[in-house]
């Protein structure tokens, strides 16, 4: 019930917020300030807004709850990793606020509110009093999966060891490996909101562009890979590091990577036969790595 409660929050309308401004909201953003990076790629800081749930600095944090209070968004819940960004109590860290200084169909601007956010940002060279420039992730292709297949590896550490294999009609089959809570076989059902959640993150991905492989250069890292069949076609990428990628994709990854969290998964051994990419799920050793 409780797991129920929580994926209706992450679909419902939040209380103190106005339609328009949710419908504005909704989506992913980028930054466009020049010197504003993700420490760990250099690549733009995100922010993936859905109905109460959001992502936010870079796309591998999972998901906060989130509120807006007339014109200042408040982020109530920060990962636990972001206490490595800001020397305070728990409660200050947990506790990210913004004021929206500009909400349009395709650009927002933000500035940190209080000292937690501005300790923050100013790990990835927002200035104090700066503005966070953000642009929204357009659509770049009209495809609707039929099916998706996804897989994350260990690493050398605690990385979430998973495959997990959904339709188009929300059936959701998962293998918990290690690191995962739970672990082994499992069925569940995505909502149908959510598959389009899906299929909107999809269509962001420019296909044309797409490579198949993209691989940092460390070693003992985690690897992810996608693939989707769609029409009479299929699209597969495999993943190493959290480096080359393009942004759409993470932000994909870092979705599919979080939905078991929220489901009512019931324990079935037989998932394992039901699975369609069976050569796929086994993984695949990236070129350079």
């Amino acid at each position: 019930m409780q797991k129920l409660l929580f994926l209706l929050a992450f679909l419902a309308w939040g209380c103190t917020r106005k339609p328009q401004d949710l419908s504005l909201l909704q989506g992913d953003w980028v930054t466009t300030n020049a010197l504003v990076r993700n420490s760990l790629s250099d690549q733009p800081i995100t922010f993936s807004f859905e109905d109460s749930l959001c992502s936010y600095l870079f796309a591998s944090l999972g998901y906060s709850k989130y509120s807006l209070q007339n014109d200042t968004l408040l982020i109530k819940t920060v990962h636990p990793l972001l206490g490595n960004h800001f020397h305070g109590t728990k409660q200050e860290a947990s506790n990210s606020a913004f004021s929206i200084r500009k909400l349009q169909a395709d650009r927002l601007q933000l500035q940190p509110a209080n000292a937690a956010t501005q300790a923050i940002l100013k790990r990835y060279n927002l200035r104090p009093g700066r503005v966070l420039k953000l642009r929204k992730l357009t659509t770049k292709n009209q495809i609707r999966f039929r099916k998706i297949g996804f897989y994350s590896t260990g690493c050398f550490g605690s990385c979430p060891w998973m495959y997990l294999e959904i339709d188009s009609l929300g059936h959701f089959l998962f293998h918990g490996k290690e690191d995962t809570n739970p672990t082994g076989l499992h069925r569940g059902q995505l909502p149908l909101p959510f598959v389009s959640l899906l299929n909107n993150k999809l269509q962001q991905l420019d296909l044309r562009t797409l490579k198949p492989y993209y691989a940092a250069n460390w070693t003992d890292d985690q690897q992810w890979g996608l693939r989707i069949t769609y029409a009479d076609q299929s699209t597969e990428v495999h993943v190493y590091g959290y480096d080359k990628e393009p942004l759409e994709l993470r932000i994909l990854f870092n979705l599919l990577m979080d939905l078991y969290h929220h489901l009512a998964l019931t324990p079935d051994s037989t998932v394992l036969k039901a699975f369609e990419f069976k050569e796929f799920m086994k993984g695949k050793i990236i070129p350079g790595t």
